[in-house]
């Protein structure tokens, strides 16, 4: 079975690193993506989420993933530069997800979409999508608060909303 090498870092360490047979994470406005062996490199801010890492051996790695990217810009005297990639939701629609064939296959899942399984292993190729990438405005939020104030969790979240409705509002236009 192939493998791809996987790493998950924090601003602080290094919270994973090994081989794997898939990713399941959320994105900054991008919803839940699927990394499979292949996948074009990937650096991304994630969201708050369950982040499951699927290992060669068939057991699965659960990361919780926490919000951050504010604080250590605030921490750093950084701007935060927005990102919005329009595009991939239509890459590979998912119907369904058997869940019970995936277990016997000892698979991580076994997604039902418009062309799979009816047009065989081709059908779980993506769709060619075009995809946008649009960058915003770099958003300057240590002038708002100093770094002391990055140990304040709901003044940081409350930040941090304002970046993702900054980026979720770059998606909308770009449709």
């Amino acid at each position: 079975m192939a493998s791809m090498t996987v790493e998950v870092v924090s601003p602080e360490r290094l919270l994973f690193s090994g081989e794997a047979t898939m990713v399941i994470t959320r994105t900054q406005g991008g919803g839940e993506i699927a990394f499979l062996p292949g996948h074009a490199p990937f650096l991304g801010s994630l969201i708050e989420n369950h982040t499951r890492v699927f290992l060669v051996d068939g057991s699965t790695v659960d990361i919780a993933v926490h919000s951050g990217f504010v604080e250590e810009a605030i921490r750093m005297r950084v701007p935060v530069i927005p990102v919005a990639i329009v595009g991939p939701d239509d890459q590979a629609p998912i119907l369904y997800d058997v869940k019970t064939i995936a277990r016997w296959l000892k698979l991580p899942a076994f997604p039902i979409t418009p062309t799979f399984p009816w047009l065989g292993p081709l059908g779980l190729l993506p769709y060619p999508v075009r995809y946008r990438i649009v960058y915003g405005e770099p958003l300057a939020l240590f002038e708002q608060a100093s770094r002391e104030a990055s140990n304040d969790r709901a003044r940081m979240d409350e930040m941090a909303a304002r970046v993702r409705l900054t980026v979720q509002h770059m998606v909308d236009r770009n449709r």
